[in-house]
């Protein structure tokens, strides 16, 4: 009935006398879904299909491998409008949309003509489009999902493929909701042809409207759109927004989105964003800044992107295309910056900003407009270094009072390296009256310090009386000028007082104020096209006074490296270079151009370069024509579960536990990402061997005494031995391995127990019993010392509880005969439950659960397992007078002895769980052992488990403060009381 796969597991319950080690399988689920269901509504195939309501519920039971097939419709996260809810993705969990309703493979699926859509709109009152999504945001209506989908912890082995995640509000619930559409904590999924829309982000810094990728988070994103979502407060995107995240987003559209940034915001890390499309976004809220794309910091890679009809709204803010904050270091290399606006700001195409260094290589800056302001193609403002090389700059504007720089705009101790480029067409209009405009190619301000070599000016302009139409040098400027052209600008070079200005090797029309190998002669410039290479040029001819006129006497090394091409990438082979950013040759040869090469891949496997480890993200250069390897290997327990180089699949990887992949011949970047998935059950290469045992004798390891309950590992096919030591006056009684008596050690003081060939893990069980021959001392305790243990009865051994979220033990039915079951309570209201913010975690609770249980016979062993908490929190502790059960257990067994009274055992559970998961959180499971019971035993529980929104409240100081937040909100809780103390009645 459901579709064929594996799913396996490595289950470990840690035993008060024994560890249980195996590996159990179950088959992977494939559910399919439709908006009304049908048949059986058990999601085994389309006829039976799981509704809404059954789409919900599935998802929170799921497990790894489940697959759900999901067909054309509407689907909200609340059935109940409950804001707070939301669709989590899992780890392992694979959800796919586009689905017809009749399709038996993956790729005969059509998201983009079936639209399953996964709304925020409980209400159903949001105006929606013809397919039932909200398009933009001001198209939401009442009260919506706080966010949409949200996913933790998750690898790329957790899947989002194929939906409309729409109508997400983003304000504040139980949790901080950074994201309207999905938010991603430390989580790194797999998320492709999806479409978000019609989201918000309203409230807290670090917020993006579609999607907000949190703290860590690494998510792979392909053929996604990100359309009409709104950020409005301070620090956040309307489309995504990365915090301290390096996702890799490729092929995905961002248009019509608006906020502090319009497109995208990068605070950290260092995402990979390639062949994508940012259009007709808007950073337009409270002196918003890059209205396609704004970095923070952290070192982002913007490869073959286009930024077009980007703005900013509002007065002073600055970046129409991109903003470069303080302390990034972005790359942005073959890149087109369009139509871009900064009104009444600066930098239509891009504004850099003090201290960033971003590097900005063969891209196009073209009919970008500063509205009133400066800067139409670049602004850099304060102590920014940019590096800009192989760049184009054509019919850009500054318009306005302000009109400078229609090209490129320097102030304030900036100090651009500005290298192989051309400044064509670009106009600084109007202008300071009675002045006009200034700087028609590039406006140096005071105390600015830029480096400009081999660069072609040609057709800049200023309006009215203004100056520079190819650059004009502000007072207190240091302008170095080196082999460039400046030709048919109006007035070529203007320099105001106090101008500190390095002139050498150039062409400048009409020039006669000096400077080194500087000349006035024609240098017969042909229009503006495409020369070859990936931006437009001005050609040289053969007999123009620019050719091997040049010089490198004095150029910095870096300088140095990047004249040695021209702006097309072609290599300068003559000793001297041509002036300006074009180098005439019979027969053009392109540079061995170095070409980035991104690996990315997922926990379970890892990957060589040269034979030695790097760590993910790994990125290299290889030059044009040169190749490179990679030697990928999953980890045991893995296989390679996709390799993609720039999107495409490498088919024959897949499944394969090492794989080299080999580049020939590199003409191009390349990005390569790598998932691991869990293979079938491997052998385990080692077996945990623990040792228990009771008062009255001691057990030696390699010769020297080791504690109860002692543990060890055995490599596969290897051999151990113990030395098993009764005290005098005891003898061995019993001596068990995995439950079966080794039967010619009891009644010896001593024995050597060898295991040869370990080929599973091994529990061993020793207690030691009075000697009949030599009986001990009077067991009687002395006033003032500790009662020693009843020498008739082995006291019981320590209970520790199961290491947190490992999967529980198998259960059995094997009780006792004379075993009264013990009294565990399975009704919420027997439970006290106390919440409270975790310190130093934001939208993260701590929760501690409490009951009692009584018991006639001691509890040796006792663990618990718990849904939607956060992984690896989850404690088990079992107490018995006020003390852990192991330190208790001999003193309660003197006094049942004596009055023969029920032991009662207190239980608390204590971990944590994200506040939007809060009220889907119960008990699932709960297991125990008596002693004497060699056997695991579980309760049984309802369907649902014992859910914590249903537990009493213990109400704690902490939860009576003011917005206490989602422990005060919602939870549903029950009359306020507090769990007394549990006691051991004595006998005396």
């Amino acid at each position: 009935m459901y579709e064929k796969g594996r799913r396996s597991g490595l289950c470990v319950g840690v035993l008060l006398l024994s560890l249980l080690v195996f590996s159990a399988s179950a088959e992977a689920r494939t559910y399919h879904v439709t908006q009304n269901g049908g048949g059986d509504k058990g999601g085994g195939d389309w006829s039976n299909a799981l509704d809404e309501g059954g789409f919900r519920n599935k998802l929170k039971e799921s497990e790894a491998d489940d697959v759900f097939w999901v067909a054309r419709g509407i689907y909200r996260p609340s059935g109940e409008k409950d804001r707070n809810a939301s669709f989590i993705l899992k780890e392992g969990v694979k959800l796919y949309g586009g689905f017809k309703g009749d399709e038996t493979s993956l790729e005969s699926r059509r998201p983009e003509v079936d639209v399953t859509v996964l709304t925020g709109d409980l209400d159903g009152d949001d105006k929606r489009d013809g397919n039932g999504a909200t398009p933009k945001a001001e198209d939401i209506v009442g009260e919506n999902s706080y966010t949409v989908v949200r996913s933790s912890g998750c690898t790329a082995a957790a899947v989002l493929d194929g939906f409309t995640v729409c109508g997400g509000i983003g304000e504040e619930g139980k949790v901080k909701n950074y994201a309207g559409g999905m938010h991603n904590v430390k989580s790194s999924p797999t998320i492709t042809r999806c479409v978000f829309s019609g989201n918000k982000a309203v409230r807290y810094m670090g917020s993006g409207g579609g999607m907000c990728n949190d703290n860590g988070s690494n998510p792979v994103i392909s053929h996604c759109t990100f359309s009409g979502n709104v950020s409005l407060p301070v620090s956040c995107a309307g489309g995504m927004c990365n915090s301290y995240s390096s996702p890799t987003v490729t092929r995905c559209t961002f248009s019509g989105n608006s906020g502090y940034a319009g497109g995208m915001l990068n605070d950290g890390g260092n995402p990979v964003i390639t062949h994508c499309v940012f259009s007709e976004n808007e950073a337009g809220s409270g002196r918003a800044h890059g209205g396609g794309m704004h970095n923070a910091s952290g070192k982002p890679v913007i490869f073959h992107c286009s930024f077009s009809g980007n703005r900013t709204a509002i007065a002073f803010s600055s970046g129409g295309g991109m903003y470069n904050a303080e302390k990034s270091e972005a790359v942005v290399t073959y890149c087109t910056f369009s139509k871009n606006e900064a009104i009444k700001g600066y930098g239509g195409g891009m504004y850099n900003k003090g201290t960033s260094r971003p590097t900005i290589a063969y891209c196009t800056f073209s009919e970008n407009d500063a509205g009133d302001g400066s800067g139409g193609g670049m602004y850099n403002d304060d102590r920014s270094t940019p590096t800009v090389s192989c760049c184009v700059f054509s019919g850009n504007k500054a318009n306005g009072a302000n009109g400078k720089g229609g090209g490129m705009f320097n102030q304030g101790r900036s100090e651009p390296t500005v290298v192989n480029c051309t400044f064509s067409g670009n106009s600084a209009e109007e202008g300071e009256a009675p002045y006009g405009g200034l700087g028609g190619g590039v406006y140096n301000k005071e105390n600015s310090k830029p480096a400009i070599v081999n660069c072609t000016f040609f057709g800049n302009r200023v309006s009215g009386k203004g100056g520079g139409g190819g650059i004009y040098n502000g007072e207190r400027s240091s302008p170095s000028v080196i082999n460039c052209i400046l030709w048919n600008n109006g007035t070529e070079m203007t320099d105001a007082n106090h101008v500190n200005l390095t002139l050498k090797n150039c062409v400048i029309q009409g020039w006669t104020e000096g400077g080194a190998g500087v000349t006035s002669a024609d240098p017969k410039l042909e229009g503006l096209k495409d020369n070859g290479g990936p931006t437009q040029t001005h050609a040289l001819p053969s007999g123009s006074i620019a050719v091997n006129a040049g010089t490198l006497e004095g150029l910095p090394a870096n300088i140095r490296d990047l004249v040695s091409v021209d702006q097309r990438g072609y290599k300068r082979t003559d000793a001297k270079p041509d002036i300006g950013a074009y180098e005439f040759m019979q027969q053009p040869v392109p540079v061995p151009t170095k070409f980035a090469v991104q690996v990315s891949w997922n926990a379970g496997g890892s990957v060589k370069h040269k034979g030695a480890a790097v760590t993910s993200p790994f990125k290299t250069e290889v030059a044009s024509g040169d190749g490179l390897t990679f030697d990928i290997t999953a980890n045991p327990g893995f296989v390679i579960g996709t390799l993609t180089d720039n999107g495409s699949d490498v088919k024959d990887a897949a499944g394969k536990s090492g794989y080299r992949y080999a580049l020939d011949n590199v003409t191009a970047a390349h990005t390569l990402l790598v998932t691991f998935r869990a293979s079938a059950p491997v052998v385990p290469m080692k077996f945990i061997v623990q040792v228990s045992w009771n008062a009255g004798g001691s057990v030696k390891h390699k010769g020297a005494a080791v504690i109860s309950p002692f543990k060890t590992e055995v490599a596969s096919g290897d051999s151990l031995a113990f030395d098993v030591t009764a005290n005098p006056g005891f003898v061995i009684g019993t001596l068990t391995d995995n439950g079966s008596d080794v039967n010619d050690a009891a009644g010896k003081s001593g024995y050597r127990y060898a295991l040869d060939n370990v080929t599973a893990a091994h529990t061993l069980l020793v207690s030691f019993k009075t000697s009949a021959s030599n009986p001990p001392e009077s067991s009687d305790p002395k006033p003032n010392e500790p009662q020693k243990p009843d020498p008739e009865k082995p006291a019981p051994s320590p209970s520790p509880s199961p290491a947190p979220n490992q999967p529980l033990p198998p259960e059995s039915s094997d009780v006792p005969p004379s075993a009264t079951l013990p009294d565990i309570p399975i009704s919420p209201e027997r439970w006290v439950a106390e919440v409270v913010p975790e310190s130093g975690k934001p939208g993260t609770l701590r929760f501690t659960l409490t009951t009692s249980i009584e018991a006639q016979q001691p509890i040796t062993f006792f663990s618990s397992r718990m849904r939607d908490i956060v992984e690896g929190t989850l404690r088990t502790e079992l107490s018995l007078g006020g003390q852990k059960a192991s330190l208790a257990l001999a003193v309660a067994e003197s006094d049942a002895a004596l009055g023969g009274s029920p032991r009662r055992y207190g239980l608390k559970l204590t971990g944590n769980v994200l506040e939007g998961n809060l009220s889907n959180t119960a008990i699932t499971a709960l297991q125990y052992r008596l002693e004497g019971d060699s056997k695991i035993h579980s309760v049984s529980l309802p369907e649902a488990g014992i859910p914590i929104s249903k537990m009493q409240r213990n109400q704690s100081p902490q939860q009576n403060k003011s917005g206490g937040g989602g422990c005060e909100a919602g939870l549903g809780f029950s009359a306020l009381i507090a769990l007394s103390a549990f006691v051991i009645r004595r006998g005396r």
